[in-house]
């Protein structure tokens, strides 16, 4: 005969199991949990693969309660055969991808329940996620900042500057709709002259752009976009430096051509993801929907949904990425699957805008994890210490220790 759980008891048993802090008994009644039904297993892991579960993250108490009714649906009499499920014993660890399909899985519900995970996530701490003492105050996560440079030079900071009509530029308006969205509206038929803008976002900052052509851009942290206040030609062509994501209207006369300082990629219609930070090893084109051709290091490869093309300077190499963790940063985390040590340090480092530096040479190692963006950088140093990485802040620089 089955055994009924209370939803609360399954939500608790999950956050201990992210925590690390199971006991040999909790422990067993997870897996007594998990093992009672194909639909419990099929929640377990369904998450992650959901997007949907990570676009209410503002609704914290919604979140809460719909996680919590997920669960009541699969409590009480439960007629499946029982199953085998093996748990990880870590959620953070290092190079186990079966098992970090499984961990993610379960910080992904932690996540939707957010208001009840952010009530109880550092009590009772295990030793090495104990928040290490600071000589100076907490660092904030970074937020909506973004400064928009003009075709005259003048300079709007938007993050301190009310919603609606900023500007008109040529025949176009640029409206601020919210706290992190700026558009760009052809109010009359455009000028044959170029009119260029720069939307500029610092360390610790992100914005939402829509373009005249109805376009959409995100862009990450200390990243830079440059382009025309109106689309006139046989070409769309914007350039980027740093990070974001691209949401494509689909013209089927005019293509669309994002420019790097490497290289440039040619789309259609489609959304991608490009990566090329000057400080950066590589740059990263990554194709989630559509088609698109890039051309870096003298080449031109034309990508497929899921490629990525991985410039490194001389050549090109076509990878095959897990997607969700190329675009985590636009729905509100740091995912790092197989990420080396550095790349991750240089990423909170970024949206937190402090500095970083290592005592001794970086770890070898390969991480995989994943992080909310909303977290004050104590706690996320915590959750780096859970993946052996001994990171502490000082002064805004996270020290990392051997």
């Amino acid at each position: 005969m089955s055994m009924g759980f209370d939803p609360k008891q399954i939500i608790d048993l999950l956050h201990k199991y992210k925590r690390g802090t199971l006991t040999v008994e909790e422990d067993g009644l997870l897996r007594n949990w998990i093992g009672q039904s194909l639909d419990n297993k099929a929640f377990f892991e369904e998450v992650d693969q959901d997007d949907q579960y990570f676009s209410h993250l503002q609704e914290d108490t919604i979140s809460r309660l719909r996680v919590l009714e997920e669960v009541k649906k699969r409590t009480g009499d439960l007629t499946a055969s029982p199953i085998e499920y093996s748990i990880p014993t870590k959620v953070f660890h290092f190079s186990s991808t079966a098992r970090w399909i499984a961990a993610a899985s379960v910080l992904a519900i932690l996540i939707a329940g957010y208001s009840y995970y952010r009530s109880v996530k550092l009590q009772n701490p295990k030793p090495e996620m104990a928040l290490q003492p600071s000589s100076k105050a907490d660092v904030l996560p970074g937020g909506n900042k973004a400064i928009l440079v003009l075709a005259n030079g003048s300079k709007i900071t938007l993050d301190s500057v009310a919603n609606g009509v900023l500007a008109t530029q040529g025949n176009t308006q640029i409206h601020k709709l919210n706290s992190g969205q700026l558009s760009y509206t052809v109010v009359d038929k455009a000028s044959s002259d170029l009119i260029y803008n720069t939307l500029s976002t610092p360390r610790g900052g992100q914005y939402q752009l829509t373009l005249p052509d109805g376009s959409k851009v995100w862009l990450n942290s200390e990243s830079t976009l440059s382009y025309p206040v109106a689309f006139t030609g046989s070409e769309r062509k914007v350039r980027l430096t740093g990070e974001g994501y691209f949401e494509i209207a689909a013209d089927p006369v005019r293509s669309f051509r994002v420019e790097t300082s490497r290289g440039s990629t040619q789309v259609l219609g489609t959304s991608f993801n490009i990566s090329s930070y000057p400080d950066d090893k590589a740059e990263m084109t990554t194709l989630l929907t559509g088609k698109i051709k890039v051309n870096a290091a003298s080449q031109s490869f034309v990508l497929q949904p899921g490629e990525q093309a991985f410039d490194a300077g001389s050549s090109v190499s076509i990878k095959h990425p897990n997607l969700k963790t190329v675009t985590a940063w636009r729905r509100g985390f740091f995912n790092f699957s197989e990420a080396d040590v550095t790349s991750v340090v240089k990423q909170l480092a970024r949206w937190y805008n402090v500095e970083y530096r290592f005592e001794g040479a970086p770890s070898t190692e390969k991480v995989d994890g994943l992080i909310g963006r909303d977290l004050k950088l104590s706690e996320a140093l915590a959750v780096l210490r859970t993946l052996h990485i001994n990171a502490i802040l000082i002064d805004r620089t996270i020290i990392i220790k051997p």
